[in-house]
């Protein structure tokens, strides 16, 4: 993105969100917990993510908002994520058009191969589990997404992708910490997100860079940072809540 727009970023989670709360406090007798939540999580990002354009069409329709090109940009951004997460855009890019009669195929869903990640850490399948306050993030971060404001969405997409890589290397990190046997590049579904060289990497910054530039535009870059931080608290709040609901079990 922007350099200063991305400086601002940086420096905004450095001074405000120093260290994730996934950083600290999961260990042996936590981390089912804590992954069987964070499971739950997962879960959501092609539903909610893909289905918060539905909402924002009806908002449009029934308040008699056109269609325009900045809900145009964040819709086409929006169904990049969710299908993304269905593995189905990894499939295409490696297999072209024949990659379509695979799509079916949902073993490469991401939730699917964290599935696969918690079978090798604990030996047994783990369920996801989705508390009230999880429920309630989801509600909240729909809204957020689907909102008719193109600056306030624009600032909730953002601030979900910004949060999501430093959540999962926090994340990564931690279970490493708690499980040093198992080989830090098997874990597929951490290793797909953080790991390794990614050679979409710039594209995907340079992505959100022109959707910032068109959506939000310099006279409203404050008012963008204003949304942005409540999102962004948002997330790393739903993060301090999955760690307390286990820290008893510590």
């Amino acid at each position: 993105m922007d350099s200063n727009i991305h400086s601002q970023i940086e420096h905004l989670i450095n001074n405000e969100y120093n260290k994730h709360p996934f950083t600290a406090g999961i260990d042996k007798a936590n981390v089912e917990g804590v992954l069987a939540e964070y499971l739950g999580l997962c879960l959501c990002a092609p539903y909610i993510i893909g289905g918060s354009s539905n909402e924002l069409f009806l908002n449009c329709v029934f308040s008699g908002r056109p269609i325009d090109r900045k809900i145009e940009i964040t819709t086409a951004v929006a169904a990049f994520l969710s299908f993304d997460e269905t593995g189905n855009y990894n499939k295409v890019i490696a297999g072209g058009h024949e990659a379509l009669l695979s799509l079916l195929d949902t073993s490469d869903f991401h939730s699917n191969m964290l599935r696969r990640d918690l079978k090798l850490l604990f030996g047994k399948d783990i369920s996801p589990t989705h508390n009230s306050y999880l429920k309630y993030y989801f509600v909240q971060l729909s809204k957020g997404l689907s909102n008719i404001d193109d600056v306030q969405r624009c600032a909730a997409l953002v601030a979900l992708e910004v949060h999501s890589e430093i959540m999962i290397l926090s994340l990564w990190d931690s279970v490493m910490q708690v499980f040093p046997e198992i080989e830090r590049n098997k874990l597929e579904y951490f290793y797909l997100h953080v790991g390794g060289d990614n050679p979409a990497e710039k594209y995907h910054v340079a992505m959100t860079e022109q959707m910032i530039n068109e959506v939000v535009g310099q006279d409203n870059l404050v008012t963008f940072f204003t949304h942005f931080k409540f999102y962004y608290e948002m997330n790393t709040k739903l993060c301090r809540d999955i760690l307390d609901n286990n820290a008893f079990k510590t």
